[in-house]
């Protein structure tokens, strides 16, 4: 990257295909954290936080409107996103109330490479920069929700107390998070909701899927919030998913959703109405080609079985463990 600072379109598209798949992986692969990934830190003295990781400081506070751009990283060759303000992008930003809000962590592996550009939803930009039909904004906001997962894992697995300014930020992070809001724009009539064709609107069911199972994560894996206070999302996942299914059996739409949200929603899910409900959707999921996800179904019933019989460990991560599984949930 040093000696080819413009790379091609097909090498940007491995790139966010890589760290994409990175962070899908990352955010089950709890049992794995290294200590270089840590930024909040307790010393006997103070708490203190490594500048040189988070890139800069993160307060919670707002930043002004604007965008993100890729830029090559003269110091290692690597590309990287950096936020602009609207005075340093000639006034151009997407025309939505969202404000775009600095990652926390801006100098992850796992941020570079995404889409960036201020255009709205077209058919044709659904299968070149946004290859896994996720707004740029929703995909900042998992890459920091792995990361705050992945340092509440750090400080139990090594019994550390958490860091006050860690607190801190995960508050900060969770109003962002329940506050978010699409960028793109999906409607042909705002007014009367109507998507602009059937493509659009399968791609707007798998992101609001993928959104309310990342508040699920968040709130299992980083706040581990009792499962019975999140039922109301976990049937907002399976109804957006079930209506991408509809799409691509009546319509022949060419949208699959990750299984991701589907498995960690189904985790959640305390009703046996439900349950089933998601085991009939993964079985269909599943006949579309892209794979059996064996181990992921019996994860997922595994972790049912024992919450029926109150069993102890009735989440997918100790099955995870107990079982010595490696779950990849592309």
């Amino acid at each position: 990257m040093r000696t080819r600072p413009k790379l091609s379109e097909k090498a940007k598209a491995l790139h966010r295909i890589f760290s994409f798949l990175k962070l899908i992986q990352d955010s089950t692969a709890l049992d794995r954290v290294k200590e270089e990934e840590i930024v909040y830190r307790c010393s006997a003295d103070n708490v203190r936080m490594s500048s040189e990781k988070l890139g800069r400081n993160y307060d919670g506070s707002t930043v002004t409107a604007g965008t993100y751009k890729e830029f090559i990283d003269e110091n290692n060759g690597r590309i990287t996103i950096n936020f602009l303000p609207t005075s340093e992008t000639n006034g151009s930003i997407l025309s939505h109330a969202n404000e775009h809000i600095q990652p926390m962590f801006t100098n992850f592996l796992t941020e570079n490479y995404y889409y960036t550009g201020a255009k709205p939803l077209e058919a044709d930009i659904l299968g070149t920069e946004a290859l896994y039909g996720l707004p740029n904004s929703l995909i900042h906001l998992f890459s920091d929700c792995v990361r705050i997962v992945r340092h509440t894992a750090y400080y139990k697995t090594n019994n550390l107390s958490t860091p006050r300014e860690f607190t801190t930020v995960s508050l900060n992070f969770e109003k962002k998070l329940l506050n978010w809001k699409p960028e793109w724009n999906y409607y042909a009539d705002q007014d009367s909701k109507t998507f602009i064709n059937e493509t659009v609107e399968a791609v707007y069911h798998h992101t609001m899927s993928f959104y309310y199972g990342l508040i699920i994560y968040y709130f299992t894996m980083g706040r581990h919030l009792n499962n019975d206070f999140l039922q109301s999302y976990v049937k907002k996942v399976l109804e957006h998913l079930k209506l991408v299914t509809r799409l691509s059996e009546t319509d022949d739409v060419k949208v699959l959703p990750l299984i991701w949200q589907g498995f960690v929603a189904g985790c959640a899910s305390t009703s046996l109405e439900v349950q089933q409900e998601f085991k009939d959707w993964v079985s269909k999921f599943t006949q579309h080609g892209m794979g059996s996800y064996w181990k992921a179904r019996q994860l997922m019933y595994e972790v049912w079985r024992r919450r029926d019989q109150n069993c102890e460990g009735d989440d997918w991560y100790s099955v995870c463990k107990d079982w010595g599984m490696n779950l990849m949930l592309f």
